[in-house]
């Protein structure tokens, strides 16, 4: 836990190198607490540094790591890599990551009429 809130911490600070290879490591460790930590902290890292490892997050099996995911990617949802990962996360199993995407992307409704 307090690897993840460590790891979380990075975003208020801009998520500087090396702090950004941490959290991108991160986003691989085996408990989601930590992975969620991760893509949180990503928020605040370069987007070019960031983007790829919160898409890929976007497939991980804990819903929470989805969440943060998305939820940090909406900072790049002009982004032409960061939004179609976010249209592919309409279609999420959960409905907070779904929700998350829309905002994110400025699409009202319900469902994934996008």
């Amino acid at each position: 836990m307090v690897r993840a809130a460590a790891l979380e911490a990075f975003a208020p600070i801009g998520c500087p190198p090396p702090l950004d290879a941490d959290a991108t490591a991160a986003l691989g460790d085996p408990a989601w607490q930590v992975r969620t930590g991760a893509a949180r902290g990503l928020a605040g890292a370069d987007g070019a540094v960031a983007i790829g490892p919160l898409v890929k997050a976007l497939a991980d099996p804990h819903l929470d790591v989805r969440k943060a995911a998305v939820i940090s990617l909406g900072r790049w949802a002009a982004d032409p890599d960061a939004a179609e990962a976010l249209r592919r996360a309409l279609d999420d199993g959960d409905t907070d990551v779904r929700g998350y995407a829309r905002h994110a992307l400025g699409v009202r409704g319900v469902g994934t009429s996008h």
